[in-house]
């Protein structure tokens, strides 16, 4: 055979070994990659082979093709070696541990090391300040996402303010005042209690033992003949008959004696049909602080009698005190033939006359006038018109803007000059019957004149819906059932927004042109 059959026949059988051959040694190879971790032994063999450098350079030209594939695959050969990157993991996770803190990166085959690097880990101070740091944030970020901001400044002006900015809490109140600090902020708001933190326990507590004196000294000793309490007695089931609470009898009684104690102590007006509905907002709202979630819903279907004796007697000193201050900014309104209710009726008429012409015409095109659906809306504060859980939240723009002074008439001083005789009689006019009823309320906890604006925008709410109503009984039945059953804070926004446009829009000289 001749040399050249020789080598030929050399070729093929390496070609056919080719994919049998041992994997070499790679680790002198691939120490030559940058980034790659050496082991301890290899060190020898690349030192050994950075010596024989130049001569391994000179055999490597002379070897044929296969030769110089099988040294590129060995170059290679790390990406399928199971037992390198064994290696080269514990390598990396020692040499993490001794310069980091962070060994959660590095991959480990087994269970030991895992362990061993989360002991070590562990123990290191920097990874238990980053622990720390991580809780601290965590705990940040869920404080940051439960807590309302609003309701941060409400009770820093309500608990840790040592007297209470009320222009500050007129302000936020406006716009609604959150459940779980609306008790005390009414109280506030009504003068029941003072702006000054450190003194309020001590007036709650004399204000709760005088109501105590109050029951003893007049409802206890009443008359069984009375018949003032008999016409109450007879009210207070009928009050809010869809809401189980007000069936209660425990409830019943409080309500028995706030109303009597109040009727027998002002004598002018006397007990008058819906002040029993004047209570239910004070009653629910200061409930609610004692029960968990302060919901209103939760208020309505609660059993009272689970309360404690001295938290009800409380709650019931607390709506009578805050029901006289309401009273009070309002008493025209109950005083023999309720002058200050026909007023506002006939103001209502005058705003809708500009506001709502169309509406107005329609409504008197076909007979109906505004005393005869109107008066329920100024006796009771629309409290029969709306849900409960709607008043609430009314009430807390009611006792915002009742301390606020709003637009008066001018007084004869403040009028422009003028020698007419009938413009003086109308200046004097100006000053002695209207100038009192637009600013009833004002400067005291409640306004009728807000009141006022708020029933009108409530009427022109449902304008559209009445525009198409033929006759006088259709109105009618529609005036009186109003269906607001699904009503909730975005309606009482959108009506006490209108109501705050109409208030500056009007001037009380347009009403009475």
């Amino acid at each position: 055979m001749s040399r050249e059959e020789q080598r030929v026949k050399s070729n093929e059988t390496n070609a056919q070994q080719f994919w049998k051959q041992q994997q070499p040694d790679t680790s002198a190879i691939t120490a030559k990659f940058p980034g790659r971790v050496m082991k301890q032994n290899s060190i020898a063999s690349t030192v050994a082979v950075q010596k024989n450098d130049s001569r391994s350079k000179t055999v490597e030209h002379r070897r044929n093709n296969s030769t110089s594939f099988e040294l590129f695959t060995a170059s290679c050969d790390d990406a399928w070696d199971s037992k390198l990157d064994d290696c080269v993991a514990s390598d990396c996770v020692q040499h993490t541990v001794r310069r980091s803190s962070s060994a959660s990166r590095c991959r480990t085959n087994g269970k030991e090391g895992k362990a061993k690097a989360s002991v070590s880990l562990s123990s290191s101070p920097s990874s238990k300040q980053c622990e720390l740091r991580t809780t601290s944030a965590k705990s940040s970020i869920v404080t940051s996402a439960d807590c309302d901001p609003k309701l941060s400044k409400f009770k820093k002006l309500l608990f840790e303010d040592d007297v209470c900015d009320l222009n500050q809490l007129r302000s936020m109140a406006w716009a609604g005042i959150h459940a779980e600090v609306r008790p005390l902020a009414w109280k506030l708001l009504l003068g029941y209690l003072p702006v000054i933190r450190s003194k309020r326990q001590q007036t709650l507590e004399r204000k709760r033992t005088e109501y105590q004196h109050l029951v003893l000294q007049y409802y206890n000793n009443r008359s069984t003949n009375d018949e003032m309490w008999r016409q109450i007695h007879i009210d207070i089931p009928r009050m809010q008959p869809l809401i189980s609470i007000f069936q209660q009898e425990v409830v019943q009684k409080i309500f028995e004696r706030i109303l009597y104690i109040w009727s027998i102590r002002h004598p002018a007006s006397g007990y008058v049909q819906g002040m029993n509905d004047l209570v239910t907002p004070f009653f629910v709202t200061y409930l609610s602080e004692f029960i968990p979630g302060h919901s209103l819903m939760d208020v309505e279907s609660f059993a009272v009698s689970s309360l404690p004796d001295d938290t009800l007697r409380g709650v019931e000193a607390d709506s009578f005190w805050s029901f006289s201050k309401l009273l009070d900014s309002i008493q025209d309104n109950y005083t023999f033939a309720q002058p200050g209710i026909q007023k506002l009726v006939n103001l209502l008429a005058r705003v809708m006359k500009r506001a709502d012409a169309t509406l107005h015409e329609h409504l008197t095109r076909h007979g109906v006038q505004y005393l005869q659906f109107s008066f329920r809306w100024m006796n009771n504060l629309l409290i029969r018109e709306l849900p409960l859980r709607c008043i609430v939240r009314l009430w807390d723009t009611y006792l915002a803007e009742g301390a606020v002074t709003t637009t008066s008439l001018p007084t004869p001083s403040s009028a422009p000059s003028n020698n007419s005789s009938s413009v003086q009689q109308k200046s004097s006019f100006i000053s002695v019957s209207e100038n009192s009823v637009w600013n009833m309320g004002n400067g005291t906890p409640f306004a009728c004149s807000f009141h006022l604006f708020v029933c009108a925008a409530f009427l022109r709410f449902w304008s559209k819906t009445l525009l198409r109503e033929k006759d006088f009984q259709g109105l009618m039945l529609l005036l009186q059932n109003l269906p607001t059953f699904h009503w909730g804070d975005t309606e009482i926004k959108l009506l006490v927004a209108d109501a705050y446009q109409l208030k500056y829009t009007f001037t009380p000289n347009h009403l009475l042109s």
